[in-house]
């Protein structure tokens, strides 16, 4: 079975869970079918340049402890965790990407972008007018963003608000920036809240402790989508791989090392105080996880930019209002990201654009950076 992380296994469902097939591939902007025209294309990308990775696991068939490396599609977006897998359980399931878009032949045109000084190498991409640049990438893990604001209690619905001190904390869809969503996570005092609520200048949060200070407080905000900072990411228990004398220290060893982990990680998970019971806090943050990641897509208009002082076609715009980002990276950056087979996120885009870009039939459209 191909499942994600060690979560799926502990469902009720666990036996029949399968995250690779059928593999559900979004027609970003849909598809418009008509007799009349002579030509209509669907096109569809699946992610494997530069995105395949390199992964190590043990092997203690006959009593032998070995290490086995294979290469599979990247876990940019469902991290693997060491532990996640064991007794033959394989779990890169859903870290296959793909994106679909429909044109006319007919009806399109382009989109010119000039490189200039020196920023490539780059990744180009069109997305609609207005879409966030958080729904075409994810928040990088290392990216907290702590900020300082004043608190407030609501009783009747328990719900705490806080009011940053910095706007922008919160981004506007234009801004390429952390975007704080419903489902992450708020701490303060070194306990963490899931958010319910997210508006132009306030972040709400529900809890059970009604004795939190109120006031201003310092606090920071982490994405539901990064495993480092799930509290409720318990690690699994290892398993007795043989009767060999090395093979059963390593597992004492790991014994020990799991139960000092778990403890401290459900009483984490505890304290989110979102439910009274630890488990019930479990299967929402990873419920929040799941949404998470699922709300990410590949961009469908992009380009591969390798040297400066060169203008690059996307091809086969269909008509309408386009905002264009390009990476940010600089050369030794960008080369270890593709090393790596991870994509980018949302702070490592910038966008080039001003107004949107109106594409028209028949027609360039030209911007520069």
């Amino acid at each position: 079975l191909q499942l994600n992380s060690y979560y799926d296994s502990l469902r009720y469902e666990s036996p029949y869970i399968n995250r690779i097939y059928p593999v559900m591939i979004p027609i970003m902007g849909g598809l418009r079918f008509s007799r009349n025209n002579d030509v209509t294309v669907l096109e569809v990308r699946v992610l494997v340049k530069n995105y395949i990775k390199k992964y190590e696991t043990d092997d203690t068939s006959d009593n032998i402890k070995k290490i086995v490396h294979f290469w599979g599609f990247s876990d940019w977006l469902r991290d693997v965790n060491k532990g996640d897998a064991s007794s033959g359980d394989t779990i890169l399931g859903r870290n296959l990407l793909a994106v679909a878009r429909s044109y006319v032949p007919s009806e399109v045109g382009s989109i010119d972008v000039t490189i200039t000084g020196g920023a490539a190498p780059l990744y180009i991409i069109a997305i609609p007018a207005g879409d966030p640049i958080t729904k075409y990438s994810l928040v990088d893990p290392d990216l907290n963003m702590t900020d300082s604001g004043d608190l407030a209690y609501d009783v009747i619905d328990d719900i705490y608000t806080v009011t940053p001190d910095t706007y922008n904390f919160l981004s506007t869809t234009d801004d390429p920036g952390y975007l704080a969503a419903v489902g992450d996570y708020i701490e303060i005092d070194t306990t963490t809240y899931f958010i319910t609520d997210v508006t132009d200048s306030t972040i709400s949060f529900y809890s059970l402790d009604s004795t939190i200070t109120t006031g201003p407080i310092t606090f920071t905000v982490y994405s539901a989508s990064s495993r480092d900072h799930n509290p409720c990411d318990v690690p699994k228990k290892p398993s007795l791989a043989g009767d060999d004398i090395e093979l059963r220290l390593d597992y004492y060893l790991n014994l020990e090392q799991y139960k000092d982990t778990y403890n401290i990680k459900i009483d984490q998970c505890n304290a989110l105080n979102y439910y009274e019971s630890a488990f019930d806090n479990y299967k929402k943050a990873w419920n929040n996880y799941e949404d998470s990641v699922n709300n990410f897509y590949l961009p469908p208009l992009a380009v591969f930019a390798e040297s400066n002082s060169v203008t690059y076609t996307i091809e086969n715009v269909m008509p309408g209002a386009y905002d264009v980002y390009v990476t940010n990276l600089n050369a030794a950056d960008f080369g270890d990201r593709i090393q790596q087979a991870q994509l980018f996120y949302s702070h490592e885009f910038s966008k080039v654009n001003t107004d949107p870009l109106v594409v028209q039939t028949g027609s360039a459209t030209p911007c520069t950076y």
